[in-house]
């Protein structure tokens, strides 16, 4: 009886090694052999799965961007109210936090300069606009009742707070400790927040 292919498995299993390797040795530097040994598959499986490295790191990005999503609708689900705790998981605060974000920042990096980067960064920022946008209106009900200008320039308010928290705690964690990640969260919403009620 021939063996059965789990090939979604197999998917999730290389883009979450690639992921991994993105995290640890930047999407410039990572290779194939560095996916295939995180993992203990062979090269030829990964260009199985992935027709180019573009492809590979569009995976690997989304491990962390679905378990952020994953634990920002178990937040909502439980009727946490609060948008700081529902945002907390998208902050490098905790070690394997850390090691998702750092996949993204060092996306970051490369976006300037390759158009393809670009491409997975803007198809993945649109997803992540409508996420944010959910958890939102979930955590602040007056949120429903502003214009969709005001609505929108707080989303993206919300989102340039995220980089920034994000690209501290990656880069100088000394510095941008957890509390310092979670007190600047919370008070860059009370200002993004009362800004919007003011309008």
């Amino acid at each position: 009886m021939p063996k059965i292919v789990d090939h979604a498995k197999n998917q999730d299993l290389i883009a979450k090694a690639a992921c991994s390797a993105i995290a640890k040795k930047g999407i410039a530097r990572f290779t194939m052999r560095d996916i295939a040994s995180e993992a203990n598959v062979t090269t030829g499986m990964i260009t199985n799965y992935f027709g180019n490295k573009y492809e590979i790191v569009e995976a690997a990005l989304r491990v962390p961007f679905k378990n952020f999503q994953r634990k920002i609708n178990l937040q909502i689900v439980k009727g946490n109210v609060s948008l700081a705790d529902i945002l907390d998981s998208m902050i490098p605060a905790t070690r394997s936090n850390a090691q998702s974000v750092s996949a993204w920042v060092s996306l970051w990096g490369m976006i300037a300069t390759n158009s393809e980067f670009q491409k997975v960064n803007e198809k993945l920022h649109l997803e992540a606009l409508k996420i944010y946008k959910e958890a939102l209106l979930h955590a602040w009900p007056e949120s429903k009742n502003w214009s969709v200008d005001v609505l929108e320039k707080v989303v993206k308010a919300i989102l340039t707070m995220l980089f920034g928290l994000c690209a501290g705690g990656v880069t100088n964690p000394t510095t941008w400790t957890r509390s310092v990640q979670r007190e600047q969260l919370q008070l860059h919403l009370q200002l993004i927040r009362a800004w919007a009620n003011s309008q």
